[in-house]
């Protein structure tokens, strides 16, 4: 009977020992399934190559921003875009007192589309998540039409390397160009695209930047790093446009007088305003 009593007292002390442990690590658990993901959306007006909504879109700017308006055409705006000259709406654009132009987007407008955010320390996750990609693919051939994942051309190589980091990147560098909020030259960030041609309408190439005045591609010959000071590069560059925003940035200039101080205060980060 001693025994017996001694072999309930060892069970029963185990089955104790056991539903502690999971009482434990039940909340832990669960906490982890139900965390939310650090995602915002932010509103972002679309910027156009004439003026006209029917003309093609060159890419983003976000809900706020301070705008460098060089003149005004119908119910457009003309404005200064880093590397070359837009068109955003009229009724995506509000005029403070002191005469400073920014972005108010209308949430239900045409002329508006949404983006995802992420926090600084995501975003430079997933940037360097799409940079050490692109470093493996380094060698592979490229091949015209082929996205991956052992050959490739410029955009199907740039395309394939966020759509296996949870993004949609568009086929084609026309399309590439348009989803992205624009950025200029000297506020490249790893992972932003690079785009090249002879105009804003006929882009022919597309990189992303891999830090170091440097970007990796599909060139000719394959997968590899180019120098952006290089001849070609210098001769062909077009825009920058960053897919990866970042949601709790402060505000920057207006393009066409932020050039030095956007070099000191976080270049080419997420550009919006407090209104």
């Amino acid at each position: 009977m001693t025994g017996t009593r001694s072999w309930g007292l060892r069970i029963l002390c185990l089955v104790l020992s056991l539903v502690c442990v999971f009482t434990t690590l039940s909340p832990v658990a669960a906490t982890a399934e139900q965390a939310p993901e650090e995602l915002e959306m932010i509103y972002t007006s679309l910027i156009y190559r004439g003026a006209s909504a029917g003309s093609r879109v060159i890419g983003r700017m976000e809900d706020g921003t301070v705008l460098s308006v060089l003149d005004y055409s119908g119910a457009y705006y003309k404005i200064d875009c880093y590397d070359s000259t837009g068109y955003i709406a009229a009724s995506q654009v509000k005029q403070r007192e002191n005469g400073e132009y920014y972005i108010s987007c209308d949430p239900d407008a045409a002329h508006t589309a949404q983006m995802e955010t992420r926090l600084v320390g995501d975003a430079l996750l997933l940037r360097s998540a799409i940079l050490e990609l692109a470093k493996a693919q380094l060698g592979d051939p490229y091949v015209y039409g082929a996205t991956g994942p052992n050959a490739f051309d410029c955009s199907g190589f740039t395309s394939y390397l966020y759509k296996n980091n949870g993004y949609t990147l568009a086929r084609i560098c026309d399309d590439q160009m348009a989803q992205g909020v624009i950025v200029s030259r000297d506020g490249l960030q790893v992972g932003d695209l690079i785009l090249f041609g002879p105009s804003l309408g006929n882009v022919t190439h597309v990189g992303i930047y891999a830090g170091d005045g440097q970007m990796i591609h599909a060139g000719s010959g394959g997968i590899c790093y180019a120098d952006l000071d290089s001849t070609w590069c210098t001769q062909n560059y077009l825009c920058a446009r960053r897919i990866i925003t970042v949601g709790d940035q402060i505000t920057q200039l207006a393009p066409a007088a932020a050039a030095d101080s956007l070099l000191t205060r976080g270049a080419g980060t997420s550009i919006r305003s407090v209104r």
